[in-house]
């Protein structure tokens, strides 16, 4: 052993003619070749000139044409060992004269593994981990280089939302959803094809940029197709299944969207489209320009909302509910308005919608529960009962009891003269809750309504298992005409409420035919148009004394 051996780098003497006429231990380890067969060798057997376009730009040339030119710098190279595994490497040659050797040295060290970790870092830095698809980092940079690079004009974004993919980590596990995940990259992957880019951009989102688009209309075609490989097929985990619901956004440059950000805002504002029609599970949005238009607009109105009740902006009229078939005024329910200072009246839908979001629907039905009543107790006579709707939102609140008590206190209101109202809906979502809080305020002589009845599950066997004072049947249930198989059918589900021991009210209503026909079928109260639009607190006053002489 040379003190040559216990240099660390493999270490090479190489004749003018690119033999090699010598070598260290650590060289011979390296290339996994004896010294006696290293003799043999040429640097050419070691770094092959077949794999020059791996090496640095014209260090491969170089090497295999006049070594003199990379002297004294240190170049990485692929090697290859003696059993053909490709590996990296940094050499560094230089030029070596004596009276024993004319030629050169080069020193080569494997850096496979620091070339491997450094891979892994960019990997961490560019991929999503638990699919291996690029992060939204990585993809937002890819849509940046594409639209720099002119493909603006061809150029679609799709960007797919998983349904309630929260609710199916709480009920199938966290394993279970990382699965569908892991399931989804692939089958998006599959179906966009290798000229795509696919990413995970956090969460249950994915984006797809895509190439080569002509139209809007293939725009769409294609995302129908990549939410098809989404949601056709179930999802297998041992005894699991699931088959995937999902919703997409699209938005094709056309060469009008010069922005990645501009880009990925314009697919959300689609994908938020899709979510709001009829459901949007399984449905693409598709950008344009009135999109961007209403965003700025909700934005507006959400801003204002912020302030709304501080500024007292919000008021409240009451439309009129009536016993069928004296038409005698039995109360009124509490409807909510806002009309933003020198701005059109926002329609509640919009603002209750926004306000449910933003969490300012507590303090919003907070106030419409205290106002309600301490109207009802100033200017309805007894017992004229007050009816205000609860949020959904407001439902789950903890403190709903103790808003409800200290309002009943604070104006002296009889318990039984405020009716709550529930939709549907929100009561079958959550029926033991529904049932714990109706209980709740039937124990404080409380009145409870199910409204818009029809409109959601539609199930008369839960009428026994919550303790409602009220069925409200939806507008959408009456006819319109006089066919006598949907009377009969509305006429049958009034015998099942009142079988129940349930009060039946039939909302929107709008001729005197309907009047009519409802009090022949039994139904016990009616509220509409056709006797009163909702009023404010003056014009109410005066509808009373008129009806009640």
């Amino acid at each position: 052993m040379t003190f040559l051996d216990a240099v660390g780098e493999g270490l090479l003497a190489i004749t003018e003619t690119g033999r090699i006429c010598a070598a260290n231990e650590a060289a011979c380890r390296l290339f996994g070749v004896s010294r006696e067969r290293m003799a043999a060798l040429s640097i050419d057997d070691l770094i092959p000139a077949a794999l020059s376009p791996a090496h640095e730009p014209r260090f491969g040339r170089a090497l295999h044409a006049d070594l003199a030119r990379i002297m004294g710098r240190t170049r990485t190279v692929k090697a290859h060992r003696a059993d053909g595994r490709e590996f990296l490497a940094l050499a560094n040659i230089t030029r070596a004269e004596s009276p024993d050797f004319v030629g050169f040295v080069a020193v080569v060290t494997d850096v496979s593994e620091m070339a491997n970790a450094i891979q892994t870092l960019e990997d961490l830095a560019t991929r999503d981990e638990l699919t291996g698809l690029a992060n939204a980092r990585s993809f937002f940079a890819h849509l940046e280089g594409l639209i720099a690079g002119g493909r603006d004009r061809d150029l679609a974004l799709v960007v797919i939302n998983l349904a309630d993919f929260a609710a199916i980590n709480e009920a199938l596990g966290h394993a279970f959803g990382d699965l569908v995940l892991h399931e989804i990259a692939g089958r998006l992957s599959a179906a966009a094809g290798s000229s795509a880019q696919v990413a995970r951009l956090g969460g249950d989102r994915f984006g797809i940029a895509l190439t080569g688009i002509r139209s809007s209309q293939a725009a769409v075609a294609e995302a129908e197709e990549l939410l098809w490989a989404v949601t056709g097929h179930e999802v297998v985990l041992g005894d699991r299944r699931l088959l995937p619901r999902a919703m997409a956004g699209v938005a094709w440059a056309a060469g009008e969207i010069r922005e990645a950000e501009g880009l990925m805002h314009a697919a959300d504002l689609a994908l938020r489209q899709a979510r709001r029609s009829s459901g949007g599970e399984n449905r693409v949005g598709l950008y344009n320009p009135a999109m961007a238009r209403r965003s700025r607009d909700m934005l507006a109105i959400e801003t204002a909302l912020m302030g709304a009740l501080e500024r007292n902006e919000f008021s409240l009229v009451y439309q009129p509910k009536v016993l069928l078939p004296s038409r005698r005024p039995s109360g009124v329910e509490a409807l909510l308005r806002w009309q933003p200072p020198g701005r059109v009246a926002v329609p509640p839908d919009l603002f209750i919608r926004m306000a449910e979001q933003n969490g300012l629907i507590l303090p919003i039905g907070n106030w419409v529960l205290a106002e309600s009543i301490r109207f009802a107790a100033a200017n309805l006579p007894a017992p004229m009962r007050v009816s205000v709707n609860m949020s959904t939102v407001q439902f789950r609140d903890p403190g709903l009891m103790d808003a409800i008590e200290a309002a009943l206190h604070a104006s002296k209101l009889q318990p039984d003269r405020l009716e709550l109202e529930i939709t549907e809906t929100a009561a079958m979502s959550e029926l033991t809750l529904a049932i714990e809080t109706i209980r709740n305020m039937r124990s404080i002589g409380v009145r409870t309504a199910i409204d818009d009845f029809g409109t959601g599950y539609s199930s008369l066997s839960y009428l026994t298992r919550l303790e409602v004072d009220k069925i409200k049947i939806d507008q959408t249930l009456l006819p319109k005409d006089n066919n006598t198989r949907t009377w009969a059918v509305l006429d049958a589900i009034i015998e099942l409420c009142h079988a129940a021991q349930r009060e039946v009210l039939a909302e929107g209503i709008e001729s005197e035919h309907q009047a009519e026909r409802l009090a022949q079928g039994g139904c016990d109260k009616g509220q509409g148009y056709f006797f009163s639009r909702p009023l404010g607190p003056d014009a109410l006053r005066a509808y009373m004394q008129r009806e009640l002489g």
